[in-house]
């Protein structure tokens, strides 16, 4: 029964990373995203129903799937010269990694099959993910403003090398 989960996230993933590939806004879908992930978790908490529960997984992948792939992208792109993103994307990976000694702390196999614990400490965390996405997307744009606004004022350059040069704008 986890094979229609895993196509139904598989379509999201290339349904919301075409749509941010279009729009060229890769902040405005993560924090998309995030809604069905809590809203997912949130339903398998709430109820013991399994059939709710299935139903949830479903909601879940809607966000799990893409999330992971426009966040790397979010940061590849946002990165700049290649020597700081070669050092900052494995670094990013690795921070994610440490979810693997978390999970088994949080999904101990005593809870289950609800893992209420774990399913909600996860919708949490989705919570702080949406506002760390957030808080990005605000940092990045003001900083494209600051640069705009010299540009504007004639400045040709502002001194500072890769992504924080005058002539690179972050992707938002």
């Amino acid at each position: 029964m986890t094979i229609p989960v895993y196509v139904v996230g598989a379509i999201s993933l290339v349904t919301n990373c075409y749509i941010s590939d279009r729009l060229n806004r890769r902040a405005i879908v993560l924090m998309w995203c995030c809604v069905p992930v809590i809203t997912g978790y949130l339903i398998c908490v709430g109820t013991s129903n399994a059939h709710a529960g299935y139903a949830g997984m479903f909601i879940l992948v809607l966000g799990v799937y893409p999330i992971s792939t426009l966040v790397v992208a979010w940061m590849g792109t946002n990165l700049s010269p290649d020597n700081k993103r070669a050092f900052g994307l494995p670094f990013f990976y690795s921070i994610g990694n440490l979810s693997l000694l978390v999970s088994s702390q949080l999904y101990p196999s005593t809870q289950g099959p609800r893992y209420v614990q774990g399913n909600a400490v996860s919708a949490g965390l989705e919570v702080v993910a949406a506002a760390l996405y957030f808080a990005s997307w605000c940092i990045l744009r003001r900083r494209n403003a600051q640069k705009k606004k010299l540009i504007s004022e004639g400045a040709t350059t502002n001194g500072l090398e890769g992504d924080r040069a005058l002539d690179f704008k972050y992707g938002l």
